[in-house]
């Protein structure tokens, strides 16, 4: 298991630019900002990909949301949280 994780670890570049382009296709003024291990350039294998997604509204549906996100993104296991905040620099 470790050596898969760290496998997705690595490609994570790829991956944040697919969760990317599944979040602008639901959300394109969403501010997308990566955080963590990742942005520091310092992942372990504990570590997780982490995106701030920032909306201007909360999204209608939730639900729909996720699901369409997880397919696009292959059903690896993501935890995806979309909530409202403040309106994000442009």
């Amino acid at each position: 298991m470790a050596e898969k994780r760290l496998k997705l670890l690595s490609e994570w570049r790829a991956v944040v630019a697919k969760a990317v382009e599944a979040i602008k296709m639901f959300y394109p003024d969403a501010g997308i900002y990566l955080f963590g291990g990742a942005a520091k350039d310092a992942l372990t294998v504990m570590s997780y990909i982490d995106l701030a997604v920032v909306l201007d509204e909360a999204p209608g549906d939730r639900a729909g949301v996720y699901v369409a996100i997880w397919e696009i993104l292959g059903k690896r296991r993501y935890t995806i949280i979309l909530s409202p905040g403040y309106p994000h620099p442009r």
